[in-house]
């Protein structure tokens, strides 16, 4: 796997726009990316796409090899193309949006923000697959903004 140097409109900051899985790399429709490039280099298929027009997918959205999870402010046209490539999603409704925020997760396990509910803990790890705990790290409750999970 090679390492690529990319940058979205001279902005550094992968992680808040883009969002990558084992599965699949969903990437801002505004930023010009070259999808080659990204498939290159991670070996998963490439999406283009956006949550509710914007193009911060890495703050509204996380997820691991399974499933994504985001806000119901998921475009059903979009999700729909996500289905089409495998990718499973739930669509959250209700006050909650910055998933990548506030849920940090991968393929073993999901740390989350500690102000959210039982029922909503309960369906991101059913959907995720995996046991979700609640926690902050370095009294951070945003814990997908504080860290990441590989």
């Amino acid at each position: 796997m090679a390492i690529v140097r990319v940058s979205f409109g001279r902005i550094p900051y992968l992680g808040v726009f883009a969002l990558t899985t084992d599965k699949i790399a969903l990437l801002p429709e505004r930023f010009h990316v070259r999808e080659q490039l990204v498939l290159d280099a991670l070996g998963v298929p490439v999406l283009r796409t956006s949550l509710d027009g914007s193009p911060l997918l890495g703050v509204l959205a996380t997820g691991n090899s399974r499933a994504l999870v985001c806000s119901d402010l998921l475009e059903l046209m979009r999700e729909k193309g996500l289905v089409k490539l495998g990718v499973k999603v739930l669509r959250v409704p209700g006050r909650f949006t910055a998933f990548g925020n506030i849920v940090l997760a991968n393929d073993k396990g999901a740390l989350a923000n500690p102000d959210l509910p039982d029922g909503l803990l309960g369906s991101i790890g059913e959907s995720l697959g995996v046991p979700v705990e609640r926690g902050t790290i370095a009294g951070i409750k945003n814990v997908g903004a504080a860290g990441v999970a590989t």
